[in-house]
């Protein structure tokens, strides 16, 4: 049963008038809406009340016992079972989970996954970044491009839910290969999105460029501006000399994007964000005419606000690429 609040110094001052009137500990506590042992507490200690040490069970760690934990746990990939072992220390494996649980400076979080980066992708960021470091305004003028799987179950890691544990609990699909998917190409500017293209099995750079040549070059002055930069990843089919000469022969500038930087690319929030909407509340699908149609449906939903608040995000991106000298940023 838990403890009632302690007496008031108004109260006490009461209780001592009514006690000096010869009120019983009954009737003051009736007078109080106070128990009768609460009363009794107070004139049995009188001058010590509210000084004495609360009651209960001590804690089992000390001080310098609960700041090792945290030391020990600290921005690592552990256990609370391992943080024990490794302390040897005489307590639950639950004892210690509270100790990490009750830190306002730890919370454990999911792995993020990011690439590797060699040094010569490190040096390549900071050239980038150094060489840009002095855009703002110019970066209305890029668009930003990418390619996205999305499969019928939903990325892995993706469903969290709140379970109640008087209830059975819920479960997702796992099919082979996420239940099959769609490959989905899209850009957008300062001005606007372009549609999404579906792309059908493997493509090569023949068949990148005429998805360009078809879906892209009639939108592309609507994205942006006529002078603007277009902006890809390094992958193969992006960078050939085929693609190269195509972009060329259309007088498209391209931006010298560095190699393992998705963080530098608002594309890859822009693909975040649609996920999340795709596949909101866990939602998985049956086939994938149904996921095509949800896919354009979220996309058509994006505003150009939204774009335009990924592309204002460059400058700091850029600016935090160089603090970090070259390494992963947080985007």
């Amino acid at each position: 049963m838990p403890r009632g609040l302690s007496l008031s110094l108004y109260e006490q001052g009461l209780i001592d008038g009514y006690t000096s009137s010869d009120l019983s500990q009954r009737q003051i506590a009736l007078k109080l809406d106070r128990s009768r042992c609460a009363i009794s507490n107070y004139l049995r200690l009188k001058e010590d009340y509210g000084k004495l040490a609360s009651p209960g069970r001590p804690s089992i760690l000390s001080d310098k016992a609960r700041r090792h934990i945290l030391r020990d746990c600290s921005n690592k990939v552990t256990t609370a079972r391992t943080v024990r072992c490794n302390l040897n220390l005489d307590c639950s494996i639950r004892t210690v989970q509270r100790v990490i649980a009750a830190a306002p400076f730890i919370q454990r979080e999911k792995l993020k996954r990011k690439p590797m980066l060699k040094p010569v992708h490190i040096a390549g960021r900071l050239a980038f970044a150094k060489k840009h470091m002095t855009w703002s305004d110019k970066w209305q003028s890029v668009i930003f491009s990418d390619e996205k799987r999305f499969c019928l179950d939903g990325p892995d890691g993706f469903n969290f839910y709140f379970h109640d544990l008087r209830k059975e609990e819920l479960t997702s699909w796992k099919r082979q290969n996420g239940g099959g998917g769609l490959m989905v190409w899209g850009s957008f500017g300062w001005n606007n999105k372009s549609d999404l293209v579906f792309i059908d099995g493997k493509i090569n750079s023949a068949g990148y460029t005429k998805m360009l040549d078809e879906r892209f070059l009639a939108c592309a002055p609507h994205l942006a501006n006529d002078d603007y930069v277009f902006q890809q990843d390094n992958a193969s089919i992006h960078v050939s000399k085929a693609s190269k000469l195509w972009f060329n022969s259309r007088n498209i500038t391209l931006l010298d994007w560095p190699s393992m930087s998705p963080d530098l690319s608002p594309m890859e929030n822009m693909w975040g964000n649609l996920s999340r909407n795709v596949y909101r509340d866990g939602h998985q699908f049956q086939s994938l005419d149904q996921l095509k149609e949800r896919i354009c449906q979220c996309w058509e939903d994006i505003s150009t606000e939204q774009c335009r608040k990924l592309i204002n995000s460059m400058p700091s991106r850029i600016y935090e690429v160089i603090l970090k000298n070259g390494k992963h940023t947080s985007y």
